[in-house]
């Protein structure tokens, strides 16, 4: 038994050492190109988020950014985890089939993000500007909302986006099981 475990520590040392992964769940962050032809991860690789443009109705015109859409638990709780750029004029559209509190938090997200919380008439109720990467306080509009929509943090004054401008949102893309809509809004 003790040659299995001893074996089993070399092995993980060797895939520490050497950043080798056959596995995409193993992940040795900041390990080194495995020897074997693949880079070994440093992170989950993000989900196939729906892209999309969305258009947002401003005191000077229309603006249109292109979103990624998560519509799902799982979609919504992976959110911009891991990411380490978002480009001007890009988003990530947090959507739920019906209105409710929402909360999220930056846990594992690395650049600084603004959040534009959306009731389901579509409008605008609260902005929280430039909310800082790792924070695990819970950010929340304090009423009913559809959707959450994160730009790279400087966005929403760039836009001229302020409360009461009209959001075009899509409606969720997948079909909610019962278990799925019962649950509470929480993303990350």
């Amino acid at each position: 038994m003790l040659r299995i475990f001893r074996a089993f520590i070399v092995l993980l040392s060797l895939v520490a050492a050497e950043g080798i992964s056959e596995h995409p769940g193993l992940l040795v962050p900041g390990a080194l190109p495995s020897p074997f032809g693949s880079p070994a991860l440093a992170q989950p690789q993000p989900p196939d988020f729906a892209r999309m443009p969305l258009m947002i109705e401003t005191d000077n015109g229309f603006v249109t950014l292109q979103v990624e859409v998560a519509d799902t638990p799982a979609l919504r709780q992976r959110g911009l985890m891991f990411r380490q750029r978002l480009p001007k004029g890009h988003g990530m559209l947090l959507l739920w089939d019906r209105p409710g509190m929402a909360a999220l938090w930056m846990k594992n997200t690395l650049i600084p993000l603004d959040m534009i919380f959306i009731d389901a008439a579509g409008r605008i109720v609260h902005i929280h500007e430039n909310a800082r990467p790792g924070d695990l306080t819970p950010i929340a509009a304090g009423r009913p909302v559809l959707a959450v929509l994160e730009l790279p943090a400087g966005e929403a004054r760039r836009l001229g986006l302020r409360y009461g401008l009209h959001v075009s949102l899509p409606q969720p893309r997948r079909p909610k099981t019962g278990a799925e809509a019962g649950q509470a809004h929480q993303a990350r």
